[in-house]
């Protein structure tokens, strides 16, 4: 009789075997842990690591906090658990507390937490900026505290060790600018803003159109949880103040239930056509693009799926949410007409001055005493061309240097942290963190000179000019921060009001349903506090937005005329120019500023039926060139821009600025 029973629990022994993998163990109450295979930054480096899975969410990993933390810090954290069964993580920064009882976590100092040592990838911190996220605290230092447990996020713990939801770790660290991905079984480590930072194959997932219905709800409520605690808020998104009222979710309830209907969806059409909306809703100017995955899946895997869903989906003028998806698109061109409108005119302006020397992605020229450095994104390579030109119109006489912004869109803050420390002597920067509201100063180190080093010889690079910037509404993110920054330390702004983007960008990722840019917590303001968001008023130019207005922005003599009087010094009389022709004019094919919506605007000049699919070709455009000139802005902090989704053999999204680094 004790062979038989022995024998059959040998056989029960057998049987469950077959059933619970030799790397899962399950639990009786509903969770089980399993050994994934996490990718930390690149396919070469894999290590396993112990994730747990429940009932409930059976398609979300639940990270323990060490493992997370350990693979984007460069310095370790510890775990230790509290009398009171909570559990305080600490590194040489400082700690913070996480109570799975009462699914909390409490940062006493967030900022020195979770700003410093995250590790970078290579070609993110440039050369000419050493930023270690050194900032100081300005003012009382308020608390971080997070409770999960009002989103419906519950906290985990499983033999001595703290689970975290992974999405949701990630969101709490995502001011490193670092994330990691679940897909098809693995967790993958990598750098959104890095455009080399994608490296893994997202394909698979553009073939479905069914969400997973446990990550449906959880995917909202991560989003609520996001919005509350980590998005930046700027002034000119009218959505902004509600939710700081309300909270992400009775706000949108309160002003457009229908999006919160299609965000709850099963169905990955109608969640994406929710998203659209919401990019209506949320429209900053172009750093939130809660849609930004939908445009990935149509350049990345155009016959997948959910692109060619998609795509009809935006052609459907019969859907009652056409316009509402093409406002949201137009939202994202509307600065891109104004661009176009601008540069014939500005090409012909300023080919009646000296070209003195041109890049490939700038140029610098002379006319009289003026020189003028026009760029258009802030790129790396923009710093050398700039210290070049400083020093050429200083060896000739130079009075006036201008900086022409009149169409940049955005891109690297540390670009912006050079030039202005260079024009201001000034390398100081301020911020507001949302998240706790927090004022933080940076004090970055500059290699001005650019030789290499950073030292006192860095403090003997000064220029005595009458600087000015020129800007206009297209001048966004970084192009909308450094006029704003100088203005505050006495430069003269010429032309039109800056176009906004103060918040830093990030890119993030929905549990399972792509990723997305948002203008995140960190702000930049000046040193009262304010923030940028509403742009730089002119000191001198144009009165209003349109063609006659466009030429006098580039007009030289009233360029000049406009700095000698901020600068109260003489002025050296015109300077004989031919005119601007009309061929340029007919060019431009201008669009003057207008109160009109953006469907008007298009159906004014006749391409309506054509609008959905330039409009989706430009914003696919406007993404890729955002990624790729993220990485250096992103790394101040942030500005430029959005792309975690993007497949590895795309190029992830753009951002328009001044956010993610300010870009």
């Amino acid at each position: 009789m004790k062979k038989k029973i022995i024998s059959l629990i040998m056989i029960i022994a057998v049987l469950a075997s077959c059933i619970i993998p030799a790397s899962a163990a399950a639990s009786s109450n509903g969770q089980r842990t399993k050994d994934v295979t996490a990718y930390v930054f690149s396919m070469d480096d894999s290590k396993k690591l112990t994730c747990l899975f429940t009932d409930q969410l059976p398609s979300v990993p639940y990270i323990e906090v060490t493992d997370y933390l350990n693979a984007i810090y460069k310095i370790p954290f510890t775990a230790e658990k509290n009398a009171d069964g909570s559990y305080t993580y600490t590194d040489k920064n400082g700690s913070f507390i996480a109570d799975p009882e009462k699914d909390t976590v409490r940062f006493d100092d967030y900022e020195t937490v979770v700003f410093k040592d995250a590790k970078e990838t290579e070609g993110l911190h440039p050369a000419y900026i050493q930023n270690d996220s050194d900032y100081q605290h300005v003012g009382e230092i308020t608390p971080a505290d997070f409770s999960l447990k009002d989103y419906g996020i519950d906290l985990i713990e499983d033999n001595g060790r703290l689970y975290f939801p992974l999405t949701t770790i990630v969101d709490i660290f995502s001011s490193t600018y670092l994330s990691a991905r679940y897909l098809d079984g693995s967790l993958y480590f990598y750098q959104p803003m890095d455009p080399n930072g994608v490296y893994f194959e997202t394909k698979d997932y553009y073939d479905s159109l069914d969400r997973e219905k446990d990550v449906v709800e959880y995917t909202y409520n991560e989003l609520c949880f996001m919005m509350d605690h980590f998005y930046g808020r700027p002034s000119r998104c009218e959505f902004s103040p509600l939710i700081a009222e309300k909270g992400f979710d009775k706000a949108l309830e309160a002003t457009a239930p229908d999006i919160k209907q299609k965000l709850l969806s099963e169905n990955r059409v109608e969640f994406f056509t929710g998203l659209l909306c919401l990019d209506t809703l949320m429209n900053d100017g172009g750093h939130t693009i809660m849609s930004m995955g939908a445009f990935t899946a149509m350049e990345s895997h155009p016959e997948s799926a959910l692109a060619v869903a998609l795509n009809k989906l935006m052609q459907d003028n019969s859907n009652p949410d056409y316009g509402t998806i093409l406002s949201a698109a137009m939202n994202l061109t509307v600065r891109s007409m104004t661009v176009n409108q601008l540069i014939p005119i500005r090409e012909e302006s300023f080919a009646r001055y000296t070209e003195v020397k041109k890049w490939d992605k700038c140029a610098y020229y002379e006319i009289g005493e003026t020189g003028i450095f026009s760029f258009d994104e802030f790129l790396d390579e923009v710093v050398e061309s700039f210290k070049w030109s400083l020093d050429h119109a200083k060896d000739n006489g130079i009075k006036n240097f201008v900086l022409d912004l009149t169409v940049n869109s955005g891109g690297s803050s540390a670009v912006a942290g050079y030039m202005s420390s260079v024009i201001c002597n000034n390398s100081e920067q301020y911020y507001k963190c949302i998240t706790d509201g927090n004022r933080l100063k940076a004090q970055l180190v500059v290699d001005r000179n650019l030789d290499g080093k950073y030292d006192e010889a860095d403090n003997d690079v000064k220029y005595d000019f009458n600087f000015a910037v020129l800007c206009t509404g297209c001048s966004y993110s970084c192009g909308n921060f450094l006029p704003c920054y100088l203005q505050a330390n006495g430069v003269a702004i010429g032309g039109m009001t800056s176009g906004g983007g103060t918040c830093m960008e990030a890119f993030l990722n929905y549990p399972s349903d792509g990723s997305y840019a948002m203008s995140h917590m960190l702000m930049f303001t000046g040193n009262d506090g304010k923030d940028f968001d509403m742009g730089a008023q002119p000191d001198f130019g144009p009165d209003s937005a349109s063609e006659e207005a466009f030429v006098e922005l580039y007009d030289i003599n009233k360029i000049n005329k406009g700095i000698a009087e901020f600068y109260g010094t003489p002025y050296s009389g015109d300077i004989d120019l031919p005119e601007i022709s009309a061929d340029a004019l007919s060019e431009s094919q201008i669009v003057a500023d207008s109160d009109d919506s953006p469907l008007l605007t298009i159906a004014k000049y006749g391409i309506a039926a054509l609008a959905v699919i330039c409009i989706v070709v430009f914003i696919i455009v406007v993404l890729k060139k955002k990624k790729k000139a993220a990485p250096a802005e992103e790394m101040i902090s942030a500005d430029d821009t959005p792309a975690e989704e993007a497949p590895a053999e795309s190029a992830a999204p753009e951002a328009p600025a001044d956010d993610t680094k300010a870009e």
